[in-house]
């Protein structure tokens, strides 16, 4: 955080190809360090924009992929759950990637929760609604793929809910 911070500029391309380039070892370690946990976005993306921006079209393959993995994927404004700056970014410049959109799933089952997890699949439906209407159908598809997917986990989780009401209350 550190180095982030007082040296960036000296650091960033050496630190943008561990990262975004082909030597997965450093990647792994880079990844976990800077991606964000419950309510903290993680050091990368607190960044100015242009970093993530210049890394994004230096390494088209890898960067995309990288950023959907690690990103905070939700915003609140309003009360109610949009997607966050860069998963909304990737899927307006990527979203013809099935492997970005792909890597943005397995980012939003990512979680933990203590209490029940209907709640959190109902703000993914909800991010995921305008979707449908995208411009891109590659988006628009996937977005349809992953409300399906969530409406059957909420009514898996109810049952389990219900079972588990039923012989501990």
């Amino acid at each position: 955080e550190i180095a982030f911070k007082d040296y960036l500029n000296d650091i960033w391309d050496e630190f943008a190809e561990d990262l975004f380039g082909k030597n997965l070892g450093l990647y792994w370690h880079i990844s976990n360090a800077l991606s964000g946990y419950s309510l903290h976005s993680g050091m990368l993306f607190s960044l100015p924009e242009d970093y993530i921006l210049g890394a994004l079209a230096k390494y088209p393959d890898r960067a995309p992929i990288v950023i959907a993995k690690i990103c905070p994927l939700y915003d609140n404004t309003n009360d109610k759950s949009v997607f966050a700056k860069w998963p909304q970014y990737l899927i307006d410049h990527y979203g013809n990637r099935k492997d970005v959109l792909e890597t943005l799933s397995c980012n939003m089952g990512s979680f933990s929760c203590i209490g029940s997890v209907i709640p959190l699949y109902h703000r993914q439906i909800d991010v995921l609604m305008p979707l449908k209407e995208h411009q891109n159908e590659t988006v628009r598809n996937w977005a349809v793929l992953q409300i399906s997917a969530i409406e059957k986990e909420i009514q898996r989780e109810q049952a389990n809910e219900d079972f588990q009401r039923m012989h501990y209350e």
